[in-house]
């Protein structure tokens, strides 16, 4: 089996085998690396500010729904 990206064969050094769906797909361990980091830089995640934005995003996400939970606990008694 090779990389569906740079046709090397796959080796057990970590490459990705799996599905899209219904397509067979194989990654290397170089070019599963590079899409990650593609990802990451795609979605601003190599930028502080970003990040720490986004955490405090996830933050007030948890808090919401913290009290949601509480409130349907509430609910149940």
């Amino acid at each position: 089996m090779n990389c569906n990206v740079c046709d090397a064969p796959m080796e057990d050094d970590g490459g990705i085998v799996g599905e899209f769906g219904i397509l067979p797909v194989a990654f290397c361990c170089w070019c599963s690396s590079s899409m990650t980091d593609m990802v990451i830089q795609m979605q601003g995640f190599d930028d502080i500010d970003i990040l720490k934005e986004r955490i405090k995003e996830l933050e007030e996400d948890a808090k919401q729904e913290s009290k949601a939970k509480k409130a349907r606990e509430k609910k149940k008694t």
